[in-house]
C-alpha cells in the first residue's frame, strides 16, 4: 500500500506551476495563455492533418521560444543582457539575441559555418568556447524547470476525465509529476530540453560592417523571431514591439500566430526539417545543424592552424536524448517503482516524461530496457515503465495508461539490437567541453 505520509505531505497536493522570475500574478498569467495556445495550436494541427507526434514537439520548441524571449526581455530591463549586431543589406542591422555563439541569420543566409561564428569567444589552445554568460538563453536550471511546465501542460491537454495534475510530493518532493484519478495514481519523472528554440531579432536602420557585441537595445525597431531553417519567405515571424510594462511579451503574439494554418504550417515544415537533421546527426546540413542545441563543433583552419569552434556540445541534446538523462531518469523511475510493491489494486503507475524521444541514443539506452519487468519475491512482476511518454513517440507499456492519456504507442516489435548503432552511441561523448 501507499505510505500515508505521501499523501499528508503538503507539497504533494500543492499547485507548483510558478514560472522563474515571475510574480504570482504574472505566472498565473502566463499559464493562462499557454494553455490556451496549446488548445489553439491543437486545434490548427488538427485541421492541417498534422499528427501528434509533430504538433506537440514542434509546440512545445515554440512555447520554449517565447518564454526564453519572455525570460531575455525581463533580463533586458534589467540591463544585464549582452547583444550582436549583424551587417543587413543596404542601411540596416539586425540586432541579434543569440542562443548559440553562432549567428543565425548567418546560417540562414547560407554563410560557412566558420565564418558566422560569433566573436570574442573564449580562446584556450587551439579550441575556441562560447562564453555562456553572453548568450541569451537561461541557465541549465531554468532551461529544466521551464520545460518540466510546458511538458505538464501538453499532458494536462492529453488528459482524460480530468484527472488531478500536481507537481511535487513524495519524502521530498522527488516527483516531477503526479496525475492522480479515482483508480490511479502516476509518478512521473520529466526530462525536456528544446531541439531548437528560435531566436529575437531587432531590425533597425543605420549600417554596421560586422558582427560585434554591445551591451542592451533600445525598445524601437521592428522584432522578429527567427526560424533559419523555414522557406526564405517564412523565416521573420513579426513580433509587436515589447513595452516596458508587458511581462507576458511575446506570449500574446505567438498564442495568436497558434490559430494561424499558414504560420503554423510553416513552423511545422521547419521543425519537421530541424527532426529529420537531427536524426541525421552529423550528416546534418548546416542550415538546421547550426540552429539546434547540441550541435557539436566546427573543424576549420585559421592562419594555417587547425582549429575547433565550440559551438554547443552534447549536454544540451533534447528531450530525453542526452545520455545523462537517460541514466537519472531510469534511475528515478526504478526509485518510483519500490512504491508499487504490496499495492494490491495495482493503482501505483510510473511513467518517463519528455518533450522528444531519445532520437538518436535509444537503440542502446532504451530499447533493451523499455519493456523491462521488475520482481520482487512472492510479487508479480511490474513493469520498469507503464510507459514512456514523449510526444515523438510514446510506448505504453500498461493499457491503463490510456484510461488518462489520450496518446498512441508506437512500441518496439524487434528485440535484436543494431551492433553498429550501439557501437557509435558508445563511442559518443556526451559530457565533453
Amino acid at each position: 500500500m501507499l505510505d500515508a505520509a505521501l499523501y499528508s505531505n503538503p507539497s504533494f497536493v500543492r499547485e507548483n506551476l510558478g514560472i522563474p522570475g515571475l510574480s504570482a500574478a504574472n505566472s498565473a498569467a502566463t499559464i493562462a495563455l499557454l494553455r490556451q495556445m496549446i488548445a489553439t495550436w491543437r486545434q490548427t494541427a488538427v485541421a492541417l492533418a498534422v499528427p501528434p507526434n509533430h504538433a506537440l514537439p514542434a509546440l512545445f520548441d515554440v512555447i520554449m521560444s517565447g518564454l526564453y524571449a519572455q525570460q531575455l526581455e525581463m533580463r533586458k530591463k534589467h540591463a544585464t543582457l549582452d547583444v550582436v549586431t549583424h551587417p543587413l543589406a543596404g542601411d540596416g542591422h539586425a540586432t541579434v539575441f543569440p542562443y548559440l555563439w553562432i549567428c543565425p541569420v548567418c546560417i540562414g543566409s547560407g554563410v560557412h559555418p566558420a565564418q558566422a561564428y560569433l566573436p570574442d569567444g573564449d580562446h584556450r589552445g587551439t579550441r575556441v568556447y562560447a562564453r555562456q554568460a553572453r548568450l541569451s538563453r537561461p541557465g541549465g536550471r531554468r532551461i529544466g524547470d521551464l520545460g518540466a511546465i510546458v511538458v505538464r501542460l501538453l499532458v494536462e491537454s492529453l488528459s482524460i476525465g480530468d484527472p488531478h495534475l500536481t507537481a511535487g510530493g513524495g519524502h521530498r518532493g522527488e516527483f516531477d509529476l503526479v496525475m492522480s484519478s479515482a483508480d490511479q495514481i502516476v509518478l512521473g519523472e520529466i526530462k525536456a530540453s528544446p531541439l531548437v528554440a528560435f531566436p529575437l531579432v531587432k531590425t533597425s536602420v543605420g549600417s554596421v560592417e560586422s558582427h560585434a557585441w554591445h551591451a542592451g537595445t533600445e525598445l524601437d525597431g521592428n522584432w522578429w523571431l527567427y526560424v533559419g531553417a523555414a522557406d526564405l519567405e517564412d523565416r521573420w515571424i513579426m513580433l509587436t514591439p515589447p513595452a516596458d510594462s508587458d511581462d507576458l511579451w511575446p506570449l500574446r503574439d505567438l498564442a495568436d500566430a497558434a490559430g494561424s494554418e499558414m504560420l503554423v504550417e510553416s513552423l511545422l515544415k521547419a521543425w519537421r526539417r530541424h527532426l529529420e537533421g537531427y536524426r541525421a546527426f552529423n550528416a546534418e546540413v548546416p542550415s538546421t545543424r547550426w540552429q539546434r542545441f547540441g550541435c557539436g563543433n566546427i573543424e576549420t583552419v585559421r592562419d594555417g592552424a587547425r582549429i575547433q569552434l565550440r559551438v554547443d556540445n552534447t549536454k544540451s541534446l533534447p528531450g530525453i536524448d542526452r545520455t545523462d538523462d537517460i541514466k537519472k531518469g531510469v534511475a528515478q523511475v526504478m526509485l518510483f517503482d519500490r512504491l508499487k510493491k504490496g499495492c494490491r489494486r495495482d493503482a501505483v503507475k510510473t511513467v518517463l516524461f519528455g518533450n522528444l524521444f531519445a532520437e538518436t541514443h535509444h537503440e542502446h539506452y532504451l530499447k533493451p530496457i523499455a519493456s523491462l519487468r521488475l520482481a520482487w519475491p512472492d510479487h508479480d512482476p511490474v513493469w520498469l515503465f507503464d510507459a514512456i511518454i514523449t510526444m515523438s513517440r510514446n510506448i505504453v507499456n500498461d493499457p491503463s495508461i490510456h484510461e488518462l492519456l489520450e496518446v498512441e504507442s508506437d512500441p518496439y516489435t524487434d528485440d535484436s539490437l543494431d551492433a553498429a548503432a550501439i557501437l557509435q552511441e558508445l563511442s559518443d561523448d556526451d559530457d565533453t567541453d
